[in-house]
């Protein structure tokens, strides 16, 4: 299959490429939708959304998901969306890694694109009793981390990662030092000041929390954090088609 990153493809002829209902089904793709998904919002079937799945990758010359998305927001702003395609063009250079591997590049790339200390890729354990840190950035604060111990949450007091998991919501602080529930060794130990969190999940079985850190207050942007939601349906994809999916964390 042809790489998008050397595609012959204008960007402003995508909209040309593809019908007018694959055109809206590849842009829910890269809002990422499912074909279930899909199919409840245009009210169609599961089985002619993936029909027109097929014809999306086939006619943009592609073969993940995730490349489609990468074709649908060069299109959409080439500008406003240089940091999103960099980073999603980024993500799918991992090749049959497994999923500790794939976690790990994905960690990497997010701690250079959101020039964050430190960004964890945490993987409830199959007790569900911890969080996991599958993936680590390689930055002082994430080795620092490991140190500490601070890479294994428990579920039950591991602070805003915790909180993350249960509510299944996104959370941003600037001020991390003042969060009471935050766990003390990442507000004193590592000194973290900016936060923002949000869940991840890799397959239905294997969920987690995608986690950023900085030392400087007020780091993050609420922008941020949007991005952050989105990428994060594109890691766990990225980590379940490239990973061993059955890889879970002891």
């Amino acid at each position: 299959m042809t790489d998008p990153r050397q595609s012959n493809l204008d960007p402003d002829a995508l909209v040309s490429a593809l019908t007018p209902r694959e055109y809206e089904i590849a842009v829910l793709i890269a809002d990422g939708l499912s074909n279930q998904q899909i199919a409840g919002r245009l009210v169609l079937t599961a089985g002619t959304v993936a029909n027109h799945v097929a014809h999306v990758l086939a006619k943009l010359g592609v073969d993940s998901r995730v490349q489609v998305a990468v074709e649908v927001v060069r299109h959409q702003s080439r500008a406003q969306s240089s940091s999103v395609l960099a980073l999603l063009e980024r993500l799918r250079e991992v090749r049959r890694a497994s999923l500790e591997q794939a976690l790990q590049h994905a960690t990497d790339v997010l701690a250079s694109t959101f020039a964050a200390d430190k960004v964890d890729a945490f993987l409830v354990d199959s007790q569900g009793l911890v969080l996991v840190a599958v993936g680590t950035s390689r930055t002082p604060m994430g080795q620092r981390e490991r140190e500490l111990g601070l890479d294994v949450l428990p579920l039950s007091s591991g602070g805003r990662a915790a909180w993350v998991f249960h509510e299944r919501r996104s959370f941003r602080t600037g001020h991390a030092e003042a969060d009471e529930l935050e766990v003390p060794g990442i507000r004193h130990a590592l000194g973290v000041r900016s936060t923002m969190a949000v869940p991840l999940e890799v397959t239905a079985q294997s969920r987690g929390v995608l986690l950023v850190s900085s030392a400087r207050p007020e780091h993050f942007s609420a922008a941020q954090l949007h991005l952050l939601q989105f990428v994060a349906y594109w890691v766990g994809l990225v980590a379940h088609e490239q990973g061993d999916a059955d890889d879970q964390p002891a």
